[in-house]
């Protein structure tokens, strides 16, 4: 946004302007100003272009630009405001087609580096088309580090249009605080139209003690060039501090060719490519701090269980901030807020990380409640949340229907069982007749929280119409932890007989499993 106090520089003044414009106003003239400037590079100074390759070069123009926005068919140009809405004929040059795809590579790179481990860098790609045109995007990086390479490249008659954009981001704040990112847009024009422009815009945020953005400064060098002969060379500085644009100047015109006029016409249109890529990067790049992609937040409660507790019980919850990318403690808070009953201390007030909190479970039978827990530096955005409930648990039990079987089971003294289990077909009428197979363990044991397995008896008889199968042989259990759960897998390996029109058969059964999970009960144990 532009500062509060009168402009100082005509930058700041250019771009104060262009922020108070509509939506459609700042679109057309971006479009406006992206044809004019590229279509002057399509002839020699005082010429006029020829208007076939004109036509050419703004339908390829236009194939890139409906390539952008197929990624994303309304891309918000930020902080300036404007959306892509405009006919394909109005849409300008490449340059418009660049200001959609940079801001997008932004969110490709951070949403598919999301889930990423520092350490384990990945590498992705797609292609896609539309019309002529064809786009390719690579992503490759991790958590700490991604970089987006996206080309776009249609044709028409003897005009060829590129459009290159190279991302690179590193958005977990350092030690210091800070991040970075820079953007690469090169457009060129091949064929009967031989143009060239660029730009790139290398942006460093800075964030305080309690994760809030302090400023930005951003740092562009626009190109451009008619052929082989440069005619725009402007590096342009922006600096934002407390929300606001505290600064914007520009330089002179390096490229010899080039008049002063070329150069300011240019650097407006680099201006206007660095407001909306910067403001991307930071947009983008905090609202992933604030998810928590920077900072592992570890909560741990003390007793461990949680679920099931008596009413009143008192616990510790130790949280630790640790960052993602180097695994160092991030110092700063912790803050827990308590959602349910009964308290926990202190609520809803900044404690120095590493923290720990006092919390006293609801006060009755068969209530829930959480301990989210934030932890805010100046690495970043942590979260965590700790459940716990007071229900009142009967015994353990398994209902769960796969495919035609439905199992259903009880165990009344411990996840550990011993266990009684029932399983019959359901739904598969009148093909079936119904009946049942029970499978019994004498014991489970957890063996103190490892898998372990248990050996028991399956017995049982399903019925079809003028026959059936009975079963009957050993079945292999093996118990997994899964947090307050556990999750139970059965193997059978017995006699399957067939029987039905006088005659039967029988046949050692194909070793089948099958995988439940195994919760607390809170009704009676029957």
């Amino acid at each position: 946004m532009p500062s509060a106090t009168a402009p100082a520089t005509p930058e700041e003044a250019a771009l104060a302007a262009f922020a108070e414009l509509t939506d459609a106003e700042q679109q057309q003239q971006v479009a406006t100003l992206s044809a004019e400037l590229e279509e002057q590079l399509l002839a020699p100074p005082g010429q006029e272009p020829d208007p076939a390759i004109v036509k050419a070069y703004r339908q390829v123009a236009a194939d890139i630009t409906r390539l952008a926005r197929a990624e994303q068919p309304e891309l918000s140009f930020g902080r300036t405001g404007g959306h892509v809405r405009a006919e394909d004929s109005t849409l300008g040059g490449l340059w418009f087609g660049s200001l959609i795809t940079a801001p997008l590579a932004v969110t490709i790179g951070l949403d598919a580096s999301q889930d990423t481990a520092a350490d384990k860098p990945d590498t992705a790609s797609r292609e896609s088309s539309e019309g002529k045109g064809s786009s390719s995007i690579t992503v490759k990086g991790a958590l700490d580090h991604v970089t987006v390479d996206w080309t776009m490249a249609s044709a028409f008659d003897d005009v060829k249009g590129t459009v290159k954009i190279k991302a690179s981001m590193d958005p977990c704040p350092d030690a210091n605080g800070m991040f970075r990112a820079s953007i690469t847009s090169t457009m060129a024009g091949e064929g009967a139209a031989s143009t060239s422009t660029a730009t790139t815009v290398d942006v460093v945020g800075l964030i305080d003690d309690n994760a809030n953005l302090l400023g930005y400064d951003s740092t562009a060098r626009t190109q451009a060039a008619r052929g082989t002969t440069p005619i725009a060379d402007v590096t342009t500085k922006t600096t934002h501090a407390g929300g606001e644009l505290t600064l914007a100047t520009a330089g002179a015109n390096e490229a010899q060719a080039g008049t002063a006029e070329e150069g300011s016409q240019w650097s407006t249109l680099g201006m206007i490519n660095q407001a909306v890529f910067a403001d991307q990067i930071i947009r983008q790049t905090m609202a992933a701090i604030e998810k928590g992609r920077c900072v592992r937040l570890t909560a741990t409660p003390t007793p461990a269980n949680t679920k099931g507790v008596q009413p009143s019980s008192p616990f510790s919850i130790d949280a630790k901030p640790r960052s993602l990318v180097d695994g160092q403690p991030t110092g700063g808070t912790v803050t827990a807020t308590l959602s349910g009953g009964s308290s926990v201390n202190p609520a809803g007030t900044p404690v120095p990380a590493d923290a720990q909190f006092a919390y006293v479970a609801p006060d009755e039978e068969n209530q829930t409640a959480s301990v989210a827990l934030e932890a805010r530096s100046i690495r970043g955005v942590g979260k965590a949340a700790v459940g716990f409930d007071t229900a009142v648990i009967h015994g353990w039990v398994i209902g769960e229907t796969v495919g035609p079987y439905h199992y259903e089971a009880v165990s009344c003294s411990s996840a550990a069982g011993p266990w009684k289990i029932v399983y019959e077909l359901r739904n598969m009428a009148p093909v079936t007749g119904g009946g049942t197979i029970k499978v019994t363990f004498p014991s489970v044991p957890t063996d103190g929280g490892a898998a372990v397995g248990g050996s028991g008896t399956e017995k049982g008889e399903l019925k079809v119409p003028g026959g059936g199968v009975r079963f009957g042989g050993p079945v292999q259990a093996t118990l997994t932890p899964n947090g307050s759960q556990y999750t139970m897998t059965l193997t059978s390996t017995g006699v399957a007989t067939g029987y039905g029109g006088g005659k039967q058969a029988s046949k050692e059964m194909v070793p089948s499993t099958s995988t439940l999970a195994v919760r607390p009960a809170t009704s009676s144990c029957q």
